[in-house]
């Protein structure tokens, strides 16, 4: 290991590099000095050294909280004078900060954030009428209406304290102290101490713009100890109140209000303020964010339920932090000497800063387009394949942000209701983004006008959500069973006490406890049921003893036991979602315990309450049989595709016929050749996500029964929605409303039931189209059947071709959906399969590339052997993989084994590209072996026999560092797989099956040398 001295920028005598900075924006000063002086270096200022770290690379390695904690620097030492030992400004080592953290975490959990849905409402509606009752011309600014609406929503939201903003000219008082003392601890950090203690005017106005804000904490607290305190449940209460016995000294309370008034509403405004500029910059964005809402939302104001359909704003609102993070950058200092990258030596003390702006362009990670704004970055699992710590809005670890939820919350909920209410432009249409600074960024001089939508907006009664789980009345408990929780905002307790309340009702009794309570030691004598959380990939406070515990634990030692696990978590941390629930998951399992159900999720930025529902459910029933539940190997799946604008149209060059001529419809295959644009590669493995178009009997059904045919409703119905989804709830609710004749009416109710909905809608895929063809009374207007239908999304696609052999071309091999329909006399026609078999040549396809997810490539080295299992289509990946091996044989480099397991049902049926195999095979290069289902040969059936049968081999190859692959059907052919490959195993290992599938756990998947592609 070799120090090496980090990079300086430009310096001068006594100043440093303080002309290197603009003071009115230092920190798109040091994102430039970032792009000349590379991924780290240092900038030393006035006799302080700060070092600037702006890769993904190296901030990695900088959110390690084992070696790095964050550190106070000069931009948040200056503003404590206002905050002191508030959460934003606090040492580590200070133990209001840890103290503050417990009491206050639960406020802002999911639960407490949903709670406050109805305020955040409250003052949208206000700043929106206002926007309206000033009419069109009226010049809006941008910011100043944001920050008013931010500061007011906090404070109604945190303190139950309205500031009114909106029904006044000027900004509150303390929002110009705000500004003033934020803007002078800017100044303060370039200018030096003497200068700042000769200037005694500006001195006496930082103090007073801080006791303006102080003043303004203590009345707050003298209004509500006048008022009592705990009867609202609010942030300010919880202050007043502590938690467990613990409570805030009445200093720290004054800190953490202005801390929260503070950082609660700035960043937020600033999000929602760039979020805008970055939509009128993009109108093709703008155009489908606001189509999103429309089809989301309709004419009703939001409620609750409506912010997890509403993913294209959150994508948005991603974004928009990735370009411009509204508090742009962290500090942190190493516990003790270390080396960063092995090469450059930094101390304790150190001031590390990491600049967002410059991560959340390196081109490493968000390519060569990192300047462009493309909100489905963050689409379909992409942020889940992001390497670790690429997108840090929110902080590190356990400083991140505490309000993040609460800030995602509000601005997706603001941003959807301006662009269902308005359409916006620019009062400047040659405006270009200037950006102000203080602590916090956003843009200045921006103003728009609104023009109202003319739409009335309906809003509901309430937009209160109903409570998740209800109260059952407890039977008599003559089983036991023990329910640990953990997690630092108390949402998992919440969803305990709930799980105690519904199992009551079936005779079980149970013992509630954190998981750090059982730390050492888990009953087998009663079933156990775990609750738990991830905070930025770490256990919550009260679950780390026990997480630690389990990870230590050898197989067998929890033999015996029963349990099950409920994770909760948040996607918008896509990179650890749910991964203490995992871990806890799967190593009870390989210590030798039983799951009694599958692990759950409840995810806070979905539908938290059916998901629990859901789970809750499942538990239930396995609780009153006592079956116990297991899963073999994981496997991945294909996630839908949004539909987007960004995708290329891909001239089809043929389309042929795979299996015979004259088979049943929906047994055809087909090969469709596309051609690529020539700065479009791929890699074997990868998707192709393709946009269709309804086939055009299902559109002919559906103006069949809206009694109406017009060219441009036929055009809307062939390329806008969804047709043949099951039926929602809400589309029948329309139905009922519609329907003339009372017997339909009672009809269409009685599948509002549950138990009616599951067994008559979701299993057959009942559609609202089939629903009005049974009950022909309930007619709704065409403007109203599109609104109620989802928007159409792309299907993916295994491309089943190597850039290497088709340069130029990718080739797909699609099984063509036909078949009869439950409960009718039409034909289900598969959406994307039909569209592709009308393909003719010159046809265009409305495509794009879609990286294949975890581990579904090659290896790097061709020399590594590899073993492919797949049956039907599921050829199409293999196909890449046999073709790259081949080009890379042609060109003289060592190709190892490569064993193909395929499956179809006669050799002269659907034996797929049979020519192809057989050429490969007789030039050595493939080792072949196939299964029909309907010729079957030595008790062999399926390709999962054939991987039995010829275990010996493929464990052989899995010796030699195969890496193995299976695509196929998610419900049948990847688990018969799985299943015969831990046989295969516990064969050649001369162990038991339950060791075998830990075996192959651990060497296997953990290694990233097995992937799936499973498609339903």
């Amino acid at each position: 290991m070799t120090d090496i001295p980090l990079p300086v920028s430009p310096t001068r005598p006594l100043v440093g590099s303080l002309f290197e900075l603009d003071g009115n924006a230092p920190v798109q000063s040091v994102t430039r000095l970032a792009r000349e002086h590379g991924e780290i270096f240092r900038l030393p200022v006035l006799g302080k050294d700060t070092i600037v770290a702006s890769s993904q690379a190296i901030v990695n390695e900088l959110c390690d909280e084992r070696r790095f904690g964050k550190f106070i620097h000069d931009a948040l030492a200056f503003v404590r004078p206002a905050t002191g030992d508030g959460l934003f400004t606090a040492h580590n080592y200070e133990p209001n900060w840890a103290l503050a953290h417990r009491v206050l975490m639960p406020a802002f959990g999911p639960f407490g954030i949903r709670g406050m849905f109805d305020k955040m409402l409250d003052i949208a509606r206000q700043m929106f009428d206002r926007w309206e009752r000033f009419g069109p011309e009226e010049q809006i600014d941008v910011a100043d209406s944001m920050t008013r609406l931010t500061l007011d929503t906090l404070a109604l939201c945190a303190f139950d304290y309205r500031f009114n903003s909106f029904y006044r000219d000027h900004m509150h008082p303390f929002v110009d102290a705000m500004v003033g003392s934020l803007v002078e601890a800017s100044a303060r950090q370039r200018r030096p101490a003497f200068v700042t203690r000769a200037m005694r005017r500006t001195r006496r106005k930082f103090r007073s713009d801080i006791a303006v804000m102080h003043d303004m904490a203590d009345e707050l607290v003298a209004d509500r100890r006048r008022k009592g305190i705990g009867a609202r449940g609010d942030l300010l209460d919880v202050m007043l109140a502590g938690r467990d016995g613990e409570r805030l000294s009445d200093e720290n309370i004054r800190y953490q209000l202005v801390t929260f008034l503070i950082a609660g509403h700035e960043t937020t405004s600033g999000l929602l303020s760039f979020a805008v500029h970055l939509l009128l910059d993009n109108p093709a964005e703008l155009v489908r964010a606001r189509a999103h809402v429309d089809a989301v939302l309709g004419d009703s104001e939001p409620t609750l339920d409506d912010l997890p359909r509403l993913d294209l704003i959150e994508r948005v609102l991603m974004e928009t932090l990735r370009l411009w993070p509204t508090a742009p950058g962290f500090s942190v200092t190493p516990h003790e000497p270390t080396t960063i990258q092995g090469t450059y030596r930094v101390e304790p003390g150190d001031d590390i800063l990491v600049l967002l702006p410059a991560l959340h362009r390196d081109p490493k990670v968000w390519g060569d387009d990192a300047e462009g704004f493309r909100p489905d970055r963050f689409a379909d699992g992409a942020a889940e394949r992001l390497p670790p710590n690429s997108w840090k809005p929110f902080g590190n670890g356990a400083r991140a942000c505490i309000g993040r939820g609460f800030a995602m919350q509000e601005a997706q909920l603001v941003l959807a209701m301006l662009l269902q209410r308005f359409d916006i432009e620019r009062t400047d249409p040659g405006y270009r983004l200037k950006v102000a600074e203080t602590l916090t960024m956003k843009p200045e001089g921006l103003t728009i006008r609104a023009r109202a939508r003319g739409t009335p907006i309906v809003r509901p009664g309430t937009a209160s959500p109903e409570p998740v789980g209800a109260d059952t009345p407890p039977g008599e408990a003559t089983n036991a069973l023990l329910l640990l929780h953990g997690g630092n905002s108390g949402t998992s307790e919440a969803f305990a006490h709930s799980i105690a309340r519904r199992i009551a009702g079936i005779g079980w009794a149970a013992t509630l406890d954190t998981l750090d309570a059982w730390a050492g030691r888990l009953p087998t004598d009663r079933p156990v049921v775990i609750v738990t959380a991830s905070y930025e990939g770490q256990p919550a406070d009260n679950a780390r003893a026990f997480v630690a515990w389990l990870d230590a634990q050898q197989a067998g030692t929890l033999d015996g036991a029963r349990i099950a696990v409920l994770g909760c978590g948040n996607t918008q941390w896509a990179r650890t979602y749910q991964a203490i629930p995992k871990r806890i998951d799967r190593a009870l399992v390989a210590a030798g315990a039983t799951r009694l159900l599958d692990r759950g999720e409840v995810n806070a930025v979905g539908d938290m309450r059916a998901a629990f529902e859901g789970w809750c459910a499942g538990l239930v029933d396995a609780l009153a049989t006592e079956r116990s539940t297991g899963a073999i190997v994981a496997h991945g799946s294909i996630a839908t595709s949004s539909n987007a604008p960004d995708m290329l149209r891909l001239p089809c060059v043929a389309n042929t016929l795979l299996t015979a001529p004259g088979l049943p419809p929906g047994r055809a295959k087909r090969h469709i050749v596309l051609r690529l644009p020539d700065d479009v590669s791929y890699r074997p493995g990868d998707h192709l996500a393709i946009l269709p178009q309804q086939p055009a009997a299902t559109v002919d059904r559906a103006l069949a029964v809206l009694g109406v045919v017009t060219p441009a409703l036929r055009a809307t119905l062939t390329h806008e929605v969804e047709l043949e989804r099951p039926a929602t709830p809400e589309q029948i609710d329309l139905l009922i409303a519609a329907a003339t004749l009372p017997a339909e009416r009672d009809g269409l109710s009685a599948l509002r039931n549950p138990a009616d909905y599951a067994q008559a809608i979701v299993a057959p895929r009942t559609s609202m189209i089939a629903l009005m063809e049974r009950f022909p009374s309930a007619r709704i207007a065409p403007d109203a059947f599109v609104a109620a239908q989802p928007r159409l999304t792309a299907r993916r696609y295994s491309i089943s071709s190597s850039p290497l052999a088709e340069p130029g071309h990718c080739t797909l091999t699609v099984a063509v959906v036909d078949e009869p329909a439950t409960g009718g006399a039409h034909r289900h026609l598969g959406v994307a399969s039909s569209f592709l078999a009308g393909l003719a040549p010159g046809d265009t396809v409305p495509a794009r590339i879609q990286p294949a997810l975890g581990a579904f490539h090659l290896p790097t080295d061709p020399a590594v052997p590899i073993v492919m299992i797949g049956a039907g289509s599921g050829i199409a990946p293999f196909r890449g993989f046999i073709a790259e091996r081949a080009a890379y044989a042609t060109r003289g480099e060592r190709v190892g084994a490569t064993m193909l397991f395929f499956g179809c049902r006669s050799a002269d049926e659907d034996w797929l590209y049979r020519d192809e195999m057989t050429r490969w095979v007789e030039d050595g290069l493939l080792d072949l072996r196939v299964a029909f289902s309907r010729q079957p040969a030595d008790g062999v059936s399926y390709v999962q026999d054939l991987v039995r049968r010829d275990g010996a081999q493929v464990a052989a190859l899995i010796g030699n560092g195969a890496h193995v692959y299976v695509c196929g059907d998610a419900a049948r052919l990847v688990p018969a797989v799985e299943k015969a490959l831990v046989a295969v195993a516990a064969a050649a290992l001369d162990t038991s099956e339950r060791v075998a599938r830990r075996w192959c756990e651990r060497r296997l998947i953990h290694t990233g040398r097995y992937a799936v592609d499973a498609f339903a």
